[in-house]
């Protein structure tokens, strides 16, 4: 046997035998924690109600009314975003806004890691404290596991208050799966950030090689600030059983007047929609994966997709290819080789023939660890925040979805996108040796855990 097959093989025992292990735990856990059934619709149509006469062609579609009808989520107008890229540019933003802040900060985030900016934002929340801010910070339990005990001592000890999302509890084991994968800081309920960055010294630095992550991070201003402290607010009684309320109160009184001028002044043709999605674990429908199917439904044109996670549930991988297959020109930039999960990626695996086949441009990146996660549709919509493009954001943890109406946002995004296609490999069909059949099998192999990863 070549010494390649022989490798190949090994590495196929050894990726059987963790998928197997995986899978019977998993399975024994779903025997006393069964999840909630994630369902999109079969298909879509539109009614025109009273259409003018006098017009040559139908209005368009607006996504965000749609979704705000279905899934009862106000679209508010009047809002400022400002995108973000890589760690140079999100990290001093943020930091300059918890400079800045006078009467409160909240922080809630899945990664805070250990390193240079996990210090740098501790410093400049205890600062914060020091000069009479109130700072709340929410840590998921699991994704936040490698803070260092120094530095979180350090923190109390500076007055910032630290809760923990769902701790693991032997009397809920339930509760550690569901985890908040959420991302947002609010600054004195005018400015908030969300996306897809962690507090780790992964995210510094602009994707120059493999020490720095790939991402997108995004600075909110208006009205879809309150939507997203309201996000913090939820988790935050998660993890204390505290409800927020007069911090959140003063905040409000604060803004009404500068709210209702923002929606009269600012509130045209060239201010940003936005309608924020806050996710959880709960009911029959994953809200993030029918906004999902529901823009690639709306399609006419083409649709960007940038997602370091890629296992989609049958239902999304079939509307991807019909939505290729009608003429939309849809392009996939997932992560290559440099990787921080190798069993999503074998999962990843198992859609490329039929998604390449239908028409879909894949593509991996190449230069370092791809961590964005946007679609832009028909350059008008963005979608945009922490989710993923798999099962445990559809179904297990909480997350935020922003979806935006802007051309000129929609446009900054595709220029990213389409820089990120000239650091990625397009993918081919491969020809069937030994080594695509043995990718094949692990690929759907990791298939079985499609419903934990």
């Amino acid at each position: 046997m070549s010494t390649t097959k022989s490798k190949w093989l090994k590495r196929a025992t050894r990726v059987l035998a963790a998928v197997g292990a995986l899978w019977l735990s998993w399975t024994l856990y779903a025997l006393i924690a069964p999840e909630a059934e994630d369902k999109v619709p079969e298909s879509i149509s539109v009614d025109h109600l009273s259409p003018d006469p006098t017009l040559t062609a139908q209005p368009r579609s607006d996504l965000l009314k749609l979704l705000e009808s279905v899934l009862h989520s106000p679209v508010t107008s009047g809002n400022k975003v400002t995108p973000l890229i890589n760690g140079n540019q999100i990290f001093p933003a943020m930091i300059d806004a918890i400079d800045r802040a006078e009467h409160a900060v909240y922080l809630l985030t899945y990664v805070y890691w250990s390193g240079q900016i996990a210090d740098e934002f501790a410093t400049a929340l205890g600062k914060a404290v020091q000069r009479g801010v109130k700072v709340r910070l929410i840590l998921d339990a699991y994704g936040a596991r490698k803070i260092p005990d120094v530095l979180l001592q350090r923190m109390e000890a500076d007055g910032i208050i630290v809760a923990w999302f769902h701790p693991f509890e032997l009397y809920n084991v339930r509760h550690f799966n569901l985890r908040t994968h959420r991302k947002v800081m609010v600054v004195d309920g005018t400015v908030a950030f969300t996306g897809g960055v962690g507090i780790a010294d992964e995210w510094q630095g602009d994707a120059r090689d493999s020490s720095e992550w790939r991402d997108d991070h995004f600075r909110i201003e208006g009205p879809a600030v309150d939507l997203l402290t309201g996000s913090f607010i939820e988790n935050w009684l998660n993890a204390t059983g505290e409800l927020l309320n007069v911090e959140v109160y003063k905040i409000a009184q604060r803004k009404t007047s500068d709210r209702a001028q923002s929606d009269n002044t600012q509130a045209d043709d060239k201010s940003t929609r936005l309608l924020v999605l806050s996710t959880s674990p709960r009911g029959d429908m994953s809200p993030i994966s029918f906004s999902y199917w529901t823009a690639l439904q709306l399609a006419t044109k083409s649709v960007n997709i940038a997602t370091p996670y890629f296992v989609p549930d049958a239902n999304l991988a079939k509307a991807l290819m019909e939505t290729a297959e009608r003429g939309v020109i849809v392009n996939l930039l997932l992560p290559g080789d440099i990787n921080d999960s190798t069993l999503v990626r074998y999962a990843s695996f198992a859609f490329y023939d039929n998604l390449i086949n239908s028409g879909v441009a894949v593509y991996e990146y190449q230069r370092t660890m791809m961590h964005t996660k946007s679609i832009v549709v028909d350059e008008r919509w963005s979608l945009f925040g922490s989710p993923n493009f798999d099962n445990r954001s559809f179904e297990l943890n909480d997350e935020i979805l922003v979806v935006a109406d802007d051309a000129s946002l929609a446009a900054r995004l595709n220029e990213s996108f389409m820089a990120d296609i000239s650091h990625s490999r397009q993918i081919r069909l491969e020809q069937t040796d030994f080594r695509y059949w043995v990718r094949q099998v692990l690929a759907h192999l990791a298939l079985f855990l499609r419903e934990q990863i």
